[in-house]
């Protein structure tokens, strides 16, 4: 019974956070879908599409409902336009539609238009052949106008994507899988069982999905800060937080040496245990911190804590256990340059010559104001 609930109550929590995290999204679609349907309703009296194209338009990840929006008016446009011209011609309504239709979505196609545009076109066309007036057409191009427009206005003027936020949330999931690795790999050591560096090596090769999703993260922020007026003060901030994000790959690549070479090393290994111990818990701080400077300072102090207790093994003959402690070294590096210190003051520190380097403060995130009210508690936010 308890397992039972443990499993039920893991369950609901897993469902209250994928919830908590879209309910303001949500909002926004309503909100959208409320408005469009009465502005539409203002022009014609069947404004059935203007809310559709307004759901259509903002059923994307955030930072990416902006264009998503001129996608679909290309579509309708591109459609309508074909088929108004198709239907010109004096064949069967069966030959217009096949021709229309296949038209459209070449063109789309040819527009570099992505899925969502090609559908669009095809729709567009098919409805405006198979109802046969050109009105119908013009009607469901009106509609697209609005619903899109509304949705412009919500996800880019009103509501604008915040993109540190978006940015901090995917190199949260990166650092994750990272520090759970590294704490592996460590018990891998205290246990001498290379079972846990298997398991280690697993976990850093299902980091690239968390990791190519930063990837996209980082080009989807750009064009958000681009596009939204609200982020335009800071465009070059956050530009410069999405190329240091980048970081966060080389550290992966690092960790995967340092597993390698750990469970490739027979004698001696667990003396590396305190220091990859120290790599997991400057992980661990960055992941849950990565808003706060001084978090990250006490994250590169750690990361610079390991380094020096391998600079103090001495591995003789050894070659596989000099190869260990050059991968912490490494690992090392890339920690302190992700937590902010430039990477010649970082080289230096690792190689003993800089004391203590200090931590370039993290971007502060802007808040849309009013924004937080509405939405729900239990989401992953990093402090």
């Amino acid at each position: 019974m308890s397992e039972f609930t443990g499993r039920a109550g893991q369950t609901f929590g897993k469902a209250w956070r994928r919830v908590a995290a879209d309910f303001w999204p949500l909002l926004q679609t309503t909100l959208a879908v409320v408005v469009s349907w009465v502005l539409a309703g203002q022009l014609h009296n069947s404004p059935f599409f203007a809310p559709v194209a307004a759901v259509v338009a903002l059923n994307a990840d955030r930072g990416e409902r902006g264009i998503n929006a001129v996608r679909l008016m290309l579509g309708v446009i591109v459609g309508i336009v074909v088929a108004d011209i198709a239907l010109l011609g004096h064949t069967s309504r069966t030959v217009v539609l096949a021709g229309a239709t296949f038209v459209a979505m070449l063109i789309s196609f040819a527009l570099g238009g992505s899925r969502l545009v090609i559908a669009q076109a095809a729709a567009g066309a098919i409805l405006t052949v198979t109802i046969g007036d050109p009105a119908a057409g013009t009607g469901r191009l009106l509609d697209a106008l609005i619903g899109a427009g509304v949705a412009l206005v919500i996800s880019q003027v009103l509501f604008p994507a915040e993109p540190l936020k978006l940015l901090r949330r995917a190199e949260m999931a990166a650092l994750d899988e990272v520090a759970t690795a590294l704490s592996l790999t460590c018990k891998a050591l205290r246990t001498h069982d290379n079972t846990f560096a298997a398991q280690a090596i697993d976990t850093l090769r299902n980091a690239e999905d968390p990791l190519s999703a930063l990837s996209g993260i980082r080009k989807r922020i750009r064009d958000v800060a681009r596009r939204a007026p609200y982020w335009w003060r800071g465009v070059a901030a956050i530009r410069r937080e999405a190329e240091h994000s980048g970081e966060l790959d080389l550290l992966d690549s690092s960790c995967v040496t340092l597993v390698r070479t750990v469970k490739a090393t027979e004698e001696n290994r667990v003396l590396l245990a305190p220091a990859i111990e120290q790599l997991t818990c400057a992980a661990r701080t960055l992941q849950h911190s990565l808003n706060d400077g001084a978090a990250r300072q006490r994250a590169a102090d750690r990361a610079l804590t390991a380094a020096r207790a391998v600079a103090a093994i001495d591995p003789g003959s050894d070659q596989q256990l000099s190869a260990a402690c050059g991968a912490v070294r490494m690992v090392a590096t890339d920690l302190v340059v992700f937590a902010g210190v430039e990477v010649g003051e970082a080289k230096a520190a690792v190689r003993g010559e800089i004391e203590r380097p200090a931590v370039i403060p993290p971007v502060a995130p802007r808040r849309i104001p009013f924004a937080h009210r509405f939405r729900l508690r239990g989401a992953a936010h990093p402090r």
